[in-house]
């Protein structure tokens, strides 16, 4: 079982996971948009939580 220290940790480990799907050189390129779309979205994600956890600056 993968134990995460944050959920912070969880998003980036999840956008890592999804860039590295799209330079695995999927054969269509909307798939490896998608992979890039949804690691970009993930560490959102990860730099909300941060920001939060900080007490909201920016």
């Amino acid at each position: 079982m993968i134990r995460y220290t944050s959920v912070e940790d969880f998003y980036d480990r999840l956008a890592v996971a999804h860039d590295q799907q799209a330079q695995d050189g999927t054969e269509h390129a909307v798939t490896r948009q998608g992979a890039q779309a949804r690691a970009e979205h993930y560490r959102e994600i990860a730099d909300q939580a941060r920001r939060s956890r900080r007490g909201g600056e920016r």
